[in-house]
């Protein structure tokens, strides 16, 4: 199973990178995202050997996710385990947001401060 979502996730990743480079201008994107991140010499290209570093950084992240969700250890991820590693998630991102409006808030109550003086 992990290597058919190793073999799943490599051949994402490539496709979506060649994808691209179609579609656009290709700035911004979440692709042209993992590209930047891929192309670890920065010379805006992606040598056969960045593009399996970057592919076992991500089979290592992989990994780490599944034994994250993994809460008994036993090797599987049950629907609960799937639910509540979801829900965290969730969380998280609800608590990173929360973060960002405080910030923006912030900043806007700055700016009117600095506009008033």
């Amino acid at each position: 199973m992990r290597t058919y979502l190793f073999l799943v996730l490599a051949m994402t990743l490539s496709f979506s990178v060649a994808a691209d480079h179609h579609r656009g201008n290709g700035q911004g994107g979440p692709v042209s995202k993992l590209f930047k991140m891929a192309d670890s010499d920065k010379d805006g290209q992606v040598s056969y050997d960045e593009h399996e570093a970057f592919i076992a950084m991500q089979a290592d992240k992989g990994r780490e996710r599944f034994n994250k969700m993994d809460g008994d250890d036993n090797g599987y991820i049950s629907k609960k385990e799937a639910k509540e590693a979801g829900k965290a998630v969730r969380k998280e991102m609800m608590k990173k947001k929360k973060g960002m409006r405080a910030k923006r808030e912030a900043t806007r109550e700055e700016e009117k401060l600095n506009e008033e003086n």
